[in-house]
């Protein structure tokens, strides 16, 4: 399973690893450059002489397009990995084919989510730490790390957002069973989650701290116009490599103050503003005089995000999106395995129950695994081969054991199951009709009960259960080239009943229709024949 996979999904693979080559290349061969620039101008310490401007002068054109690559890999990744994965199979019906091989439809799943989702994350972390490495000179200058640009676009948050595009993608396409509407969905989805999160869930993911600053800091505070006249209002100073989250002006017990009683301080602390009106008076030399006025009355109480809560952010965002990434993927594997098990029919109670005029491959296949050691493999030894007319599935078991495994079944749910012939055979068709007057679940039931007597464990090898569905879609294929252009293939558990024919506007009854299957059963290499599609437009 994991063979096919990646068989599918190495195209993908290839394309992708030979772009991030190219873009790794790209970062090296300019991020190289670019330290030896900033290790010329002395490191850290152009930044308090305040001569960095080589560094930060440097080809603009590159950082532009870097932050942004980094911000829309995981979102790609979503789209054209996630969204496809499932939404494809559904779309062009290569679900029937792959959810009839040994394997549950969950161990299906989970198998491709694994692999495609461990990629997903790998190329986003080498992403992420080329694009750090790159900035780090520019960085070390700016010492702007908690800026929202800067921030989704280091460390190791990208590794968490593309796993989380990945499984919104899987669950789109699970939702849609289309591939570009689920990678519209994955997109807006995306951008809308992780631009609610940076407003509204960052800020809070760890507890701020707060500090105080004077007024005669100069660039904390600004003075404008307000209802009563000139006032002042705080602002978020400068912290290096801290994220100021707020700021508000507070007297000397740390009481809040409101608008009118900071215009009401002003004008006590700054005589020459007296009115409204008069903030335009208030000249670039009265304003520091002014500040150290209000600084013996106000402080700047602002609430931040040290340094040190750099790497704890960062890891809280990571683990927050991978968890929604497993919840996601959960709820699409548990939502992808309860279709193959509970399907309520339309105003039913959930329980299914087979119609008496179905006409199903799986009353065939599961005929087939249960009574056939082999199961038509020409060649195996000691087992007949089956043919297109009202055929027997010859066993090496005895007489009395097929007995014995037939007298089972009637006990346990299928009254009319038919006894062997000569030889310990069993009739197909028989059996098929003695399936269709009992529910599909006592059917299962009277299986499981009497497993311990099918011949040779009654097991399917992928292969065969694989061609009964591939001969049952090769069936409606022939009848639509026959004229019939509507006919529908069988459902993923192989059912194809009046009740899907009616709706497809199909009237087994017709002439055309008739002829077409006789003439398409032939393709079914024996699941079919011509007795059973008379006896099911008949509609027995």
């Amino acid at each position: 399973m994991i063979w096919i996979a990646w068989r599918q999904f190495r195209t993908q693979a290839l394309v992708t690893l030979t772009l991030l080559a190219a873009f790794a290349v790209l970062v090296l061969v300019t991020g190289l450059h670019l330290r030896d620039v900033y290790n010329s101008l002395g490191g850290t310490h152009c930044s308090a002489r305040g001569d960095c401007g080589a560094l930060i002068d440097q080809d603009r054109t590159l950082p532009d397009v870097l932050g942004p690559a980094l911000l829309a890999i995981p979102a790609l990744l979503g789209m054209f990995w996630g969204a496809p994965l499932l939404a494809r199979e559904l779309e062009s019906g290569t679900h029937r084919l792959a959810w009839t091989q040994s394997i549950t439809r969950r161990h299906w799943l989970l198998v491709r989510v694994a692999l495609v989702g461990v990629a997903a994350l790998a190329v986003a972390g080498l992403a992420s730490w080329l694009v750090s490495w790159w900035f780090a000179p520019l960085d070390a200058v700016n010492m702007n790390r908690f800026d929202p640009s800067v921030f989704t676009a280091r460390g190791i948050v990208a590794i968490g957002y593309a796993g989380f595009a990945f499984a919104l993608g899987v669950a789109a396409g699970a939702l849609t069973r289309r591939t570009l509407p689920a990678m519209a969905a994955t997109l807006l989805g995306f951008a809308a989650t992780r631009i609610a999160f940076t407003l509204l869930v960052r800020p809070h993911l760890l507890s701020a701290r707060e500090t105080l600053f004077p007024l005669t800091l100069g660039k904390s505070v600004e003075f404008l116009p307000s209802a009563s006249g000139l006032s002042v209002f705080a602002g978020v100073p400068p912290l290096p490599n801290a994220w100021g989250i707020s700021a508000s002006l507070v007297d000397r017990a740390h009481r809040a103050l409101s608008t009118s009683q900071l215009h009401d301080l002003l004008l006590r602390s700054c005589p020459t503003v007296t009115g409204p009106g008069k903030g335009a008076e208030l000249t670039e030399g009265a304003f520091l005089p002014c500040s150290r006025a209000l600084s013996r009355h106000v402080q700047l109480l602002v609430a931040y995000q040290p340094p040190s809560h750099y790497w704890p952010l960062q890891a809280l965002e990571t683990v927050i999106f991978l968890a929604a990434a497993l919840a996601l993927i959960g709820a699409t594997v548990w939502r992808v395995g309860r279709r193959a098990t509970h399907k309520p029919a339309a105003g039913g109670s959930g329980e299914q129950t087979a119609s008496p005029r179905a006409l199903t491959t799986a009353a065939v296949v599961g005929l087939l695994s249960l009574l056939a050691a082999g199961c038509g493999g020409a060649g195996s030894p000691g087992v007949a081969s089956i043919s297109s007319s009202s055929t027997t599935t010859a066993t090496k078991t005895t007489q009395s054991s097929a007995l014995a495994y037939s007298g089972c079944m009637r006990s346990h749910g299928v009254p009319n199951f038919p006894d062997p012939a000569g030889g310990g055979a069993i009739t197909k068709e028989a059996a098929i009709r003695a399936f269709k007057e009992v529910s599909n679940s006592a059917v299962g039931a009277a299986q499981t009960a009497c497993k311990d007597l099918q011949p040779d464990g009654g097991q399917l090898s992928r292969a065969q259960v694989a061609q009964r569905l591939s001969d049952l879609l090769a069936f409606a294929r022939c009848i639509r080239t026959h004229g019939v252009q509507n006919f529908p293939d069988p459902t993923s558990s192989g059912e194809l009943t009046h009740e899907m024919l009616a709706s497809a506007g199909v009237d087994v009854r017709q002439p055309a229709v008739l002829q077409a299957a006789d003439a398409c059963v032939g393709v079914t290499h024996g699941a079919l024949t011509k007795a059973a599609v008379a006896r099911f437009a008949a509609g027995h």
